[in-house]
């Protein structure tokens, strides 16, 4: 199992593999003290000038306080780290990341890049493409591949926070399970790893609780075989 979670991620993944009937983190944090197994606590964000981890935003889909009702409907973009930046959109709907790029710039390349990826993933219909008003999201380049892909840009305003929660919730994943325990070396190591934890870890094998404990994946497959009313998000409390 995944070193990287704490007591109720872990104890939804072995009730899922019927390893025990989960009844709350207290069997669960009895079972991981049995066999000397420590949950990783997050790390604290620490929002200064020193702080190793650059980070934007951004998010693709529909509008409106409910939840999507379909994958390719909001897609939120975000960027981050010592040395490297990356840049990533995310599926609202199913909370997985769609497209990504690796480079030692913050040029709009890399932005455009990421945003590339996605498309040509998924070639979504009128999605909206959610960002913060970095100098790389409100580049003329930046605004014609848009109206080239027939994405519809949007912006968060000035100081606003609260629209970009989602990409934020998702690189203090990553920084917990990630980048915390790891330093790269190359650019070619850090690419490596970054891969095998979205596309091999994050992406098809990570529970979110915002998603019932399924992975991103899994929730999109089984909304591909159940009515579309049985694969809302679930509220959240």
């Amino acid at each position: 199992m995944h070193s990287g979670f704490g007591f109720s991620w872990r104890g939804y993944a072995l009730a899922f593999v019927g390893a025990i009937a989960f009844s709350g983190k207290t069997i669960v944090a009895k079972l991981l003290y049995r066999h000397g197994i420590d949950a990783l606590a997050a790390v604290a964000l620490r929002m200064a000038l020193a702080w190793p981890f650059f980070i934007a935003m951004a998010w693709w889909g529909g509008r409106g306080k409910a939840p999507m009702q379909s994958r390719d409907r909001v897609r939120i973009a975000v960027l981050g780290f010592t040395g490297y930046y990356l840049a990533s959109v995310l599926d609202v709907y199913s909370r997985r990341i769609v497209g990504w790029a690796l480079e030692n710039h913050l040029r709009t390349e890399l932005m455009l890049s990421a945003l590339d990826r996605a498309y040509a993933q998924r070639h979504p219909q009128e999605v909206v493409h959610h960002s913060d008003q970095g100098t790389q999201y409100t580049s003329i380049a930046f605004g014609n591949r848009c109206r080239e892909l027939r994405i519809r840009p949007s912006m968060g305003s000035v100081g606003d926070c609260f629209d970009n929660a989602m990409a934020e919730s998702f690189f203090a994943t990553l920084e917990c399970e990630l980048l915390a325990k790891h330093s790269f070396k190359t650019h070619a190591q850090a690419r490596l790893m970054i891969f095998e934890y979205l596309e091999g870890f994050y992406n098809p094998h990570r529970l979110h609780s915002s998603l019932g404990y399924v992975s991103p994946v899994n929730f999109e497959r089984r909304c591909t075989t159940q009515a579309a009313s049985n694969c809302t998000l679930p509220p959240v409390h």
